[in-house]
């Protein structure tokens, strides 16, 4: 099996697959459950280490590839904290400037005293000194009115109102914008306070209500989510502000399988204009396609069994189709990316394929896909090399486009290994920068320097203002950013700022 370092289990083999990873998953959880004791069953499961299905993966790698440092993101992981509440520890002191001012000022008896003794000292009268007292308290109510009102007039300019629930797992800051974003989106800023639009937070589940370990979404052309709900082998529809999902592909109830109704972990989705469903389903080496309302799917690439031919796939993580239907896929364990005209039987070569490396003719556990049909081009998340790759249609080599290839880092240079990413109209390119805990925009005038416009670099949390591993990323007509927070369970929205 030329250019393919291990076979994974094939179809017979799924079940124990699937289990054993399963079994992997729960070991790492119970590794970093340092939280409190009433802390529930599935919000400790929030808490995974960063060592779930994908690590096991590359841990494989580990020995042949030394040369370029593959698991030094380990290193990086192990530095990060589980769960770094500095910003809402802050907010809990600061409760209002009124009651800072009244922590410093003298008490009032006190004041009394000390104004009457100098009066009288100086042989002023005392019914002067009554009235310089009663002057000293309405002076203070009138300036506890005047704290009141500019605090008031601060929540009005903020847009809504800041508010941090009793146990501080929520932040909610409504900023709005009062019509959508337009024009290029380069150097703007979104509002650092997200809003989970799907899920519950640090809660899993197989109810409508609920996702687990969400790793991909997509954003149609009338502004509907659809996301894959991985570890539940599904994908959901999420009309935004509804407050549950459907299922559009794979079984409601989260089982997995290999039938035509069924998916197996799915890690990335598309949707074409007709709002037929392409599922990259990651666990079973294929691509199904979901027609609009349909119950099943039908198989449009790979076998059903892990393989690097031409009609086979090694792990399947992102797929784009153009308006032809034609299908570019990230081939995961094969590290290239495959063309795939509709209705073919076999695929070919358009990226990599050549092993791994960082070099300009290979890739390295190309995860996201974006293309730009406009001018021919891909851009390739390298989730091993740390690095996006861009290729023109018909190469057969492409250049660095962002990150540092072999060289993990947090820098604006830098990135830990990159998951899914997307381009807007102006060809800017967001990036998953999933082990640093963030999103990273690259504007298209200078794409080396990449820009946190959602999350805390290296900070992993719960909070609004923090991701926890997001794997997943989609702009809306507006360019509101949403997220998937894969360990929080959750979908995250980021409103665009003017």
């Amino acid at each position: 099996m030329s250019g393919c370092l291990f076979k994974l289990p094939g179809v017979a083999d799924r079940p124990s697959l699937y289990q054993s990873t399963a079994v992997k998953w729960k070991k790492a959880e119970n590794q970093v459950l340092n939280e409190a004791t009433s802390t529930t069953a599935q919000q400790q499961d929030s808490n995974v280490n960063k060592s779930g299905l994908v690590k096991k993966r590359l841990s494989r790698f580990s020995a042949q590839f030394q040369s370029i440092n593959l698991n030094r993101h380990d290193k990086h992981r192990s530095s990060l904290p589980l769960s770094n509440d500095n910003e809402v520890k802050k907010l809990r002191t600061k409760k209002s400037i009124s009651s800072e001012f009244d922590n410093s000022k003298v008490p009032l008896n006190k004041l009394k005293v000390i104004s009457k003794k100098k009066l009288f000292k100086n042989g002023i009268s005392g019914a002067r000194c009554a009235l310089i007292t009663i002057g000293a308290i309405f002076g203070a109510c009138v300036l506890a009115l005047i704290l009141a009102l500019v605090l008031t007039l601060s929540k009005s300019s903020s847009g809504g109102a800041s508010s941090i629930s009793s146990d501080s797992t929520t932040i909610n800051n409504n900023l709005t914008t009062a019509a959508p974003f337009t024009g290029n989106p380069c150097g703007t800023l979104w509002n650092p306070n997200g809003t989970t639009v799907a899920g519950i937070t640090r809660t899993y589940g197989t109810s409508s209500s609920l996702l687990r370990y969400p790793s991909g979404i997509f954003i149609d052309k009338n502004d509907i989510m659809y996301i894959a709900d991985t570890w539940n082998n599904r994908i959901q529809k999420w009309v935004i502000g509804a407050s549950s999902g459907t299922t559009v592909a794979g079984d409601t109830t989260g089982a997995n399988g290999s039938a035509l109704n069924t998916l197996s972990l799915p890690y990335g989705v598309f949707v074409d204009q007709s709002q037929n469903v392409y599922v990259a389903d990651t666990g079973n080496y294929r691509i199904m396609y979901w027609g609009n309302g349909m119950s099943t799917g039908s198989m449009v690439a790979g076998t059903g069994a892990y393989g690097n031919g031409s009609n086979e796939l090694g792990g399947c993580e992102g797929i784009y189709v153009d308006s032809s239907g034609t299908m570019y896929i990230t081939d995961f364990n094969n590290h290239r990316v495959v063309k795939w005209t509709a209705g073919a039987a076999t695929g070919s070569v358009a990226a990599g394929g050549n092993g791994i490396s960082n070099t300009t003719t290979q890739l390295g556990f190309p995860w996201g896909i974006a293309v730009d049909t406009t001018n021919s081009a891909m851009y390739i998340a390298n989730w091993g090399l740390y690095s996006i790759s861009k290729w023109s249609f018909g190469a057969t080599s492409g250049s660095t486009y962002a990150g540092t290839a072999g060289i993990a880092g947090s820098t604006a240079t830098t990135l830990l290994n990159p998951a899914n990413i997307i381009l807007d109209s102006y060809n800017n390119l967001y990036v998953a920068d999933a082990y640093n805990m963030r999103i990273q925009m690259f504007c298209a005038s200078s794409p080396t320097q990449g820009v946190t416009i959602a999350g805390i670099n290296q900070q992993q949390g719960y909070t609004s203002l923090k991701l926890s591993m997001p794997y997943g990323l989609a702009l809306d007509s507006g360019y509101n950013l949403y997220v998937a927070d894969t360990m929080n369970h959750r979908i995250q929205k980021f409103s665009k700022a003017s």
